[in-house]
């Protein structure tokens, strides 16, 4: 029979958890904040140098003595084996920890701790290594975090810095145990206590360590972060539903701007959180689409509805407001310049031309110039002056306006159904091998971005001639059904399409073409999406019965390129409810969101450097386009942007901004 009191190694577990759990459970309710973070200046970062330093020492002696074949301890061969692991943390850690982000973490007390004026994760850091001697697990590691939030909320700095501070404890903890082993006396600087308060051995806590920062690497830290978020998992509260089915990126960002308030005014990030969610709540009504919805896939819904209207849209006043808050000068210095986009923009590139015209005069008249002389001097100098006008505009404008990035759904596992989305190709058959290109590339878009719910289509004129009908017309369309049914056997899902126009006569022109060009193309499709008959597409070839369906049309150039997963981000960007556009009722036009959005787009690495020409005006290649945010001093100052043919649109919101 088993004893009854003995322990099983699950209970044992369980045992150590709850040790664990007490521990943290009596840490928050002991700890308190310092209030001026200026009465000590206590550092971990030049503490760094002093680490690395003992051990390099405990390397080098290790070292020598295996060279010498003498023997060590297996902490020795730990160290020995694994430097780089160590390596690769201090480096980490001089990285992902600068002053800036240093200073904004709250700070222990300094009459209630022996870690008095250093950051309290720091100090949690320290207890949770302690308890557990150096063997760092995952859930552990969140069961503690948990367990202290249970009594004391930790700030989303305090969360992002824990994985920091848990390597710098671990390298502590392995230079205090080699120098125990070598004998050398281990003196941290200022007030921090050794860490070896334990009776562990040496060996056992070297041994202990490094696979901890192996596995402390392998986290997923964002997972991990809005785990044992507080601030996350209020927001996901989401009346509206749709803050837990956005892109990482987005959560971040809605989350930096509760962080960013919360440093601002004495209250938590938790209660400003709170706050916007409460707001939410408040303008959500039981006629609302996703009142009675627990998931939200791209349907029209009020924005108020929504905690991200509170946080990245025009709400983010009413959210100031319920603090009683002002912002600096500087904030609503440019919440100016966005009110009066024109003035501000137009009236320094005025300025600063006749700024700079006049004292060009002004130095033209000591030479006793005559007044004619000095008209045509102006006249030659309005083109350079204006040059020089508008770049400095731009220069100051781009330092004090910074790139707005859109918030985006994450649809990287699949577009919804209610977000069917058509990728389309407009462009002009003339010879047999536009057919075998522009499908081979239709193909190409399809293999980089595969996905039940996105259709791709040709849609495609006649070149221009003098009669309605060609000779090789019918030749062209016979092999361009034929290469559509090629690929549609290829995929199962049968995804292609092919839409062709008839000739139309151009007084204008003087030739038979196809209407309006690219712009007809775009137009009589979105009708011919909606239902219509009448528009000049005689030849429509594909699962026709699914073009109602089609919410989201992407428009490329035929030499355009598709990235892989583009797709799905631009949906889910243009899906979000706070990039959806709205219409002024009386007049029709555009008031908040977008009706069109298109990446920004650069030349191909390959095309880059065919020519001194494409090497001068090619600028950066080879990067993300989809994911990087750039400065752009039209869009970021008056919120719109120069349409170049290529984009995504919404079809019914498209068509009515252009009615």
């Amino acid at each position: 029979m088993l004893n009854p009191t003995t322990s099983t190694p699950q209970t044992a577990a369980q045992e150590q958890v709850s040790q664990l759990v007490n521990q943290a459970h009596h840490l928050a309710a002991a700890h308190t904040l310092t209030i001026n973070e200026r009465t000590k200046p206590t550092l971990l970062r030049p503490y760094l140098p002093q680490l690395l330093s003992n051990l390099d020492d405990a390397y080098h002696h290790f070292a020598d003595a295996a060279d010498e074949a003498e023997p060590v301890s297996y902490a020795a061969e730990w160290l020995l084996d694994n430097y780089y692991i160590l390596q690769q943390a201090f480096q980490h850690i001089e990285e992902a920890l600068p002053s800036d982000f240093y200073h904004q973490l709250p700070k222990l007390n300094h009459e209630d701790s022996s870690l008095a004026g250093y950051p309290r994760i720091y100090a949690l850091a320290r207890c949770v290594v302690i308890h557990e001697s150096c063997q760092l697990h995952q859930e552990r590691l969140k069961r503690f975090l948990q367990a202290y939030q249970e009594i004391t909320p930790l700030t989303m700095g305090e969360l992002w810095a824990w994985p920091i501070l848990l390597r710098f404890v671990l390298l502590e903890s392995i230079v205090a145990a080699t120098n125990q082993l070598i004998g050398r006396e281990f003196a941290p600087t200022d007030n921090i206590p050794p860490l070896m308060t334990h009776t562990a051995d040496a060996n056992d806590i070297v041994a202990a360590a490094i696979p901890s920062l192996r596995r402390l690497a392998q986290i997923d830290w964002k997972l991990f972060f809005e785990e044992v978020s507080l601030v996350e998992q209020i927001l996901r509260q989401d009346p509206a539903a749709i803050y837990g089915q956005m892109d990482f990126n987005t959560r971040d960002q809605y989350r930096k701007v509760v962080e960013k308030l919360a440093l601002a005014i004495p209250h938590s990030e938790a209660t400003i959180a709170e706050a916007a969610v409460s707001l939410a709540k408040q303008n959500m009504t039981a006629e609302d689409p996703a009142a009675q919805a627990t998931q939200w896939a791209g349907l029209k819904m009020p924005r108020t509805n929504h905690v991200g209207y509170y946080l990245l849209g025009q709400g983010y006043q009413e959210l100031e407001a319920a603090f009683h808050y002002t912002p600096p000068f500087l904030t609503l210095f440019q919440r100016t310049l966005l009110k009066h986009p024109t003035f501000v923009y137009l009236g320094p590139i005025f300025a600063l031309t006749l700024l700079i015209i006049a004292a060009l005069l002004g130095y033209a008249r000591l030479y006793q110039t005559t007044f004619l002389t000095l008209v045509g001097i102006a006249i030659v100098l309005l083109i350079p002056a204006m040059a020089m006008a508008v770049s400095l505009t731009n220069w100051a404008l781009t330092n004090l306006l910074k790139p707005t990035v859109l918030p985006k759904l994450d649809f990287s596992e699949g577009i919804p159904a209610t977000c069917q989305t058509m990728v389309v190709i407009p462009a002009l058959l003339s010879h047999a091998h536009d057919v075998h290109s522009l499908f081979n590339q239709l193909e190409l878009h399809y293999q980089r971005n595969s996905d039940p719910h996105l259709s791709f289509a040709l849609l495609t004129d006649f070149a221009d001639a003098p009669h309605e009908k060609q000779a090789e017309d019918k030749e062209l369309i016979t092999q361009a059904i034929k290469k559509l049914d090629e690929l549609n056997e290829r995929y199962p899902t049968r995804p292609f399409y092919f839409f062709h126009r008839q000739r139309l006569w151009n007084q204008a022109e003087g030739s038979w073409m196809g209407w309006e060009r690219k712009r007809g193309k775009l137009h009589e499709f979105n009708q011919l999406l909606r239902g219509r008959t009448d528009t000049t597409y005689y030849v429509q070839c594909g699962h026709l019965s699914k073009l109602t369906q089609i919410q989201y049309v992407i428009t490329l150039d035929a030499d355009t390129i598709l990235s892989r997963e583009a797709a799905p981000r631009l949906v889910g960007t243009l899906a979000h409810p706070l990039n959806q556009a709205q219409f002024d009722p009386q007049s029709g036009r555009v008031t908040a969101g977008y009706t069109i959005l298109q990446p920004r787009t650069e030349i191909k690495p390959t095309s880059g450097n065919q020519s001194l020409f494409t090497r001068v005006f090619a600028g950066d290649t080879g990067l993300d386009l989809y994911t990087r945010a750039v400065s752009d001093v039209y869009q970021d100052l008056f919120g719109e942007g120069t349409y170049v043919g290529k984009g995504i649109y919404q079809v019914d919101d498209f068509e009515r901004s252009l009615a």
